[in-house]
């Protein structure tokens, strides 16, 4: 792998992040509005990006075992480590938004379960006044 391919491959692997991130925001706007089958969708892209990027790192690791010993040498280190910062600000900011998405669909299951047990509670209730003599009501906190 030359200095051009390496250049290329750090570029498709920012290309990759720049999407990524923007799946992130969209997986946000579905956890606020409550769409999972889009999140489940958008989870899925974002596991293919995964894959895709796993490809990539694999293909550099020769080069970036080279790249700690003699940076020096290569005459496209600037653009290279430009591109490499460029990645890591971008991993950094998918990754907090991540959190914050994790942070916002915890809150939403656990509204959802608060809601199911509301239901849940409410439909006891309906049978324990139904139970019995259906011709007379009984409340629960009547005796007989």
């Amino acid at each position: 792998m030359n200095e051009i391919d390496i250049k290329k491959a750090y570029e498709k692997e920012l290309e990759i992040y720049e999407s990524m991130f923007k799946i992130t925001r969209e997986q946000e706007r579905s956890i606020q509005s409550k769409d999972l089958k889009k999140l489940s969708q958008l989870i899925c892209q974002k596991a293919k990006m995964m894959e895709k990027i796993e490809k990539i790192e694999k293909s550099l690791v020769p080069f970036k075992e080279k790249w700690k010993n003699c940076k020096d040498e290569f005459a496209l280190k600037e653009e290279i480590s430009i591109l490499m910062r460029k990645i890591a600000s971008l991993l950094e900011e998918v990754l907090s938004r991540e959190k914050k998405n994790e942070l916002l669909l915890k809150n939403h299951l656990s509204t959802t379960a608060i809601e199911l047990k509301n239901i849940q509670t409410g439909k006891t209730l309906k049978m324990a006044y139904k139970r019995g003599d259906e011709e007379r009501s009984r409340f629960m906190n009547q005796k007989g």
